[in-house]
Formats: C-alpha cells, structure tokens, sequence
C-alpha cells in the first residue's frame, strides 16, 4: 500500500472526491517518492556491494584514488572496499581484510617464517585452479600496506596430473582448460 492509499483511506469520506485534495495528496506522494530515492541512495552508498558507478566516483573521490575505465564494476566495488579497509595499521589482519574483500576468488593470507627465520607473507589463492583475474590489482594493494621488509609469496591451486589420472574420465577431462595445470599460464 502506497502512501497516497494511506492518506486517500485516512481522509474524509467527503473530502475524497475533491479534486484538490487528491492533487495535494498526488504532490505529497512525488515529495515522498523523492525523499525515498535520496534515502536509497545514501543506503547504497553505505554498503560496498551495492555501489552504482556513480557511487563508486564519489567513492573514490573521497578515497583520494583513481579508478581505471577497464575495471569493471565489481572490481571497482572491491577494490574501494580494499581500500576502505586499508586505513588502518599494517598488519596482517588488515592484509586479510583486503584479501577478504578481493572477489575474483579464495585467497588467505598467513604470516610465515622462512627457511631463514625471516617472516614472509604466504598468500594462498585456494579457490578455482589457475592464476585468477585481476591478482595485479590485488597485490597492488597488499604492496601500498604491507611493510616493505616483509616480502609476500604466491600459492595458487593447479590442478596436477595425480588429481586426473584415473581419477576422470575422458568426457571430464575434455572440459578441462589447459591454463588449469600446473606449468601453463
């Protein structure tokens, strides 16, 4: 039920057939229909995943950041979101925010001691096999946060030849992509 079905069933049984009154009820309405869209608006804003385009230049004014014309509007969103969550102190939790933000797949970040004993940071892309789209992006902003000391590591899930041999069968491994194995970018 709209407003104006509302207004129309709180009014006067007399005053419902005047046609002024159901003008200024009809004026009343538009008013409320744009104070709705104002509100829709700011909630949008407010939530990374619902971002239009606009939204997204208004946030990366605020950001101070430059958003290229070939992202897409979902690597926008994630990458604003990245760096929403990047304000912060450099820490590992903050570089499990953005990974945890980043949506062109599964990636955990650890901090890990080396051979060495020096740390590094393990990145681990355990969602589809392959390299995923966008990881430049992604290490880009792990690179402005993470301390300059501390190098990062790549782990990414390829598929090898024991996962497959007599595992699959022919028809299975037909629609198997080739970048998926290990070896083959």
């Amino acid at each position: 039920m709209t407003y104006k079905d509302n207004m129309l069933k709180l009014t006067h049984k007399f005053h419902k057939k005047d046609e002024w009154v159901k003008a200024f009820i009809d004026c009343v309405q538009a008013k409320i229909n744009d104070v709705n869209t104002v509100l829709d608006r700011l909630i949008n804003l407010s939530h990374f995943n619902r971002l239009d385009n606009e939204g997204c230049k208004w946030w990366a004014n605020l950001l101070k950041i430059v958003l290229p014309a070939s992202m897409t509007l979902s690597e926008k969103r994630a990458y604003i979101r990245a760096k929403w969550r990047a304000k912060g102190h450099n820490s590992i939790t903050l570089i499990k925010n953005i990974c945890s933000s980043w949506e062109n797949g599964e990636v955990d970040a650890e901090l890990e001691n080396d051979n060495d004993g020096n740390l590094t940071i393990k990145l681990t892309f355990s969602g589809a096999y392959g390299i995923p789209s966008d990881v430049d992006t992604l290490l880009k902003m792990i690179d402005e946060v993470r301390p300059a000391h501390i190098p990062f590591t790549l782990d990414y899930n390829f598929l090898l030849i024991k996962d497959i041999h007599e595992v699959k069968t022919i028809a299975e491994m037909n629609n198997i992509e080739i970048k998926d194995f290990m070896g083959n970018r």
